[in-house]
């Protein structure tokens, strides 16, 4: 998220997720985005979503956020104005020409925003570029022309990705109670969501 704070001495850096296998080189990866591009971040748009917001209730269902982190960010995105068309971004892949201090400045609120909030870096980067004035570069090309994801299905890595709160318990257990009533909560909240504007 920072490779300004470890790599200043290099003209690009190409960070890829670990589900995320590349399938081209990284030196036609750095061509394709344009060798002689603007210093910033470049990025992939999502292919299914458009808005932070969406995203955060899909995080909610499985899982990745509680239900408090929810509120919190949604109610962020509303004091913010965090406009509603924004593109959500896709961050299996993200290309870096280092050499931008506003981008560098974007990207350290980024990380302040995904510390203090949720640790899932989708909900916070459009957040940083809009409160930065600093938005990354939407590549024109999807990210399936450069990379394979995902590598490892979810359901590979559930007992690693959920927060510990939210991973299945045995339903005879006390914990399994605790997990079956936040689930009703969850379905309330997004029956209620899905019932409002698209762009509330």
């Amino acid at each position: 998220m920072r490779p300004h704070q470890w790599f200043a001495d290099y003209d690009w850096a190409i960070y890829v997720d670990n589900r995320a296998r590349l399938t081209t080189d990284p030196t036609q990866i750095v061509a394709a985005t344009g060798a002689e591009a603007d210093p910033g971040l470049y990025v992939f748009r999502h292919p299914e979503r458009d808005r932070p917001a969406d995203e955060l209730d899909v995080c909610l269902a499985l899982g990745h956020v509680d239900t408090d982190q929810w509120r919190r960010l949604h109610d962020l995105y509303r004091d913010t104005g965090i406009p509603a068309t924004l593109d959500l971004t896709h961050n299996a892949v993200m290309i870096h020409r280092l050499g931008n201090p506003r981008t560098e400045a974007m990207l350290d609120l980024w990380w302040e925003l995904f510390l203090v909030h949720a640790r899932r870096d989708q909900l916070t980067i459009q957040l940083a570029e809009h409160l930065s004035g600093q938005p990354a570069t939407r590549l024109s090309f999807p990210l399936s022309e450069v990379a394979d994801w995902p590598v490892f299905q979810p359901s590979q890595r559930a007992s690693s990705s959920h927060t510990r709160d939210m991973r299945k318990p045995p339903a005879w257990t006390l914990a399994g109670l605790r997990y079956r009533k936040e689930r009703r909560t969850i379905r309330r909240l997004l029956a209620m969501r899905n019932a409002q504007s698209p762009n509330a």
